[in-house]
């Protein structure tokens, strides 16, 4: 069997997938399209090999396994180089993608039940969900309202990825510190909570400043893809 990976084991190996495809990919609509499709394809053909819990397949894969959650990351990448230089003909088509992604996603949510009943693994269900919503946000940018251009929730929302790369961990430490001072029963207090986000917000804004964003800059750089749009400063 495939042996579990951790988050961090596994998103360690994107930026080797950039170094290898992001060249190729970025610099064409057409191959960026073809990745994205065979991605999703991907996504589909590899749930299907998950084993049921308890059953005996010949090709065992853990859902935590890498090999089952690079599609994500290799549609992210087709979908870049697909979309990178779309201009939407109107206002009202880019919004109908965003519409339509979020129509997709929300389908999934309430019909997880009925999907997972009938073998359906959820994330190659909402995979194309998420691409339509990622496309549309992309489409659409410049026609939200301006408080969403506010530089304090453009710097959240560029800290996001930083947020969640160590929030897993974070919460756990924060929760074996709280357990060893003041005993069970207080996992789920609310000020528990409140110092929880107290930390992790302004560490993901550090992250995001002092080491996401200037190798952003040179991975780019060294790529030759120019330098992306910040509002944060």
């Amino acid at each position: 069997a495939i042996p579990n990976v951790s988050y961090f084991e596994r998103d360690l190996a994107f930026p080797f997938a950039i170094l290898a495809i992001g060249p190729w990919v970025m610099r064409s609509a057409i191959r960026g399209g073809a990745l994205l499709v065979a991605a999703l394809a991907a996504s589909v053909a590899l749930f299907a090999w998950l084993p049921p819990t308890g059953a005996d397949w010949p090709l065992p894969i853990h859902p935590l396994s890498p090999l089952v959650r690079w599609p994500e990351f290799l549609a992210g990448i087709g979908l870049a180089g697909l979309i990178g230089g779309w201009t939407p003909p109107t206002r009202r088509t880019a919004q109908g993608v965003l519409l339509v992604g979020t129509a997709w996603l929300l389908a999934v949510i309430v019909g997880r039940e009925a999907l997972t009943a009938g073998g359906w693994p959820l994330l190659p269900a909402a995979l194309p969900g998420f691409v339509l919503l990622v496309a549309g946000c992309w489409a659409t940018r410049g026609q939200a309202p301006g408080w969403l251009d506010a530089p304090s929730l453009v710097l959240l929302g560029e800290a996001s990825y930083a947020l969640y790369l160590f929030h897993g961990p974070a919460h756990s430490y924060l929760l074996a510190l709280v357990q060893r001072v003041a005993g069970p029963g207080f996992d789920t207090a609310l000020p528990v909570f409140l110092l929880y986000l107290t930390l992790v917000l302004p560490l993901s804004v550090l992250l995001y400043r002092t080491f996401e964003r200037p190798w952003r800059t040179r991975i780019r750089a060294r790529l030759g893809l120019g330098l992306p749009r910040s509002s944060s400063g």
